[in-house]
């Protein structure tokens, strides 16, 4: 796991050298900036996990700091701890409205200050890992998107993501293909998928960039994930075949009256 990278924000020399060592004491690496406008210079050309800001600060002081980092898109989810020697209650709760995390008095509990710190980080990771998360989900969901407009009609799409399901009917811009190979299902039993690919890179392929292509390049990994031996492979314009049919089938089109390369398995 990569060290916090913790940004400080404070007029006082004083105060920026006591902060950097309890951190560092910690286990955290920091960053100094001097005032305000030089905290939002940092923000900009770094990247950090928490920010310790000052509230009493010249030009833009700690609340003027907040509410630019609470409004900007790559800097709103960047934890806040507001520092300040300001006992005023209303103070402290303008500055937990605005969007800070927590709010540490000066002088501040080294004690206190690590349970903030480590407490605001723990909810970073957090954060990042559900932002990771739905990255992925959203990947996903576009490379299943793909699939589908790959195999399926545009009609039968839509009403499949309207309804969850496709009416049987009449397409009549898909093609189907049936094929079967004579001893297949006992040639696959005795060979593993490693040694079946290779083999079939040699059937024709068909053109590139093609609907069945995109479906080629799609499916051909998940053979080697989910292939099961089959007694023959059939393309429909339907969600039930197995994914690794769709690779097959595919590269065996045109090979109805040749004999498979060297293999000894002559397709019918």
């Amino acid at each position: 796991m990569e060290q916090p990278r913790i940004l400080i924000v404070d007029d006082e020399p004083f105060n920026l050298d006591l902060l950097e060592q309890e951190l560092e004491l910690l286990g955290y690496g920091s960053v100094r900036a001097v005032d305000g406008r030089n905290a939002l210079e940092r923000l900009q050309s770094e990247a950090f996990d928490l920010v310790l800001l000052d509230v009493m600060m010249p030009g833009i002081d700690g609340f003027g700091v907040l509410e630019r980092m609470k409004s900007h898109p790559k800097w709103q989810h960047i934890p806040v701890i507001m520092i300040s020697a300001m006992t005023d209650m209303a103070s402290i709760v303008r500055c937990i409205t605005n969007g800070a995390e927590d709010y540490l008095p000066k002088p501040f509990e080294p004690i206190l200050l690590q349970a903030r710190v480590g407490a605001s980080l723990e909810r970073k990771r957090s954060h990042d890992r559900e932002i990771a998360n739905l990255e992925l989900i959203e990947l996903e969901r576009q490379r299943a998107d793909e699939l589908l407009h790959a195999i399926l009609p545009e009609t039968a799409v839509a009403e499949l993501k309207a309804t969850g399901s496709v009416q049987p009917r009449l397409f009549d811009e898909v093609a189907v293909l049936f094929v079967d190979l004579a001893d297949f299902t006992a040639w696959c039993h005795a060979h593993p998928p490693r040694k079946l690919l290779p083999m079939c890179s040699g059937w024709p392929r068909p053109s590139r960039n093609s609907r069945i292509d995109t479906a080629w390049r799609r499916s051909r990994q998940s053979v080697m994930r989910s292939w099961q031996p089959p007694t023959c492979f059939s393309l429909t314009a339907t969600l039930s075949w197995p994914r690794s049919a769709v690779a097959m089938t595919w590269r065996m089109r045109h090979t109805a009256t040749q004999t498979v390369g060297g293999s000894g398995l002559e397709s019918t």
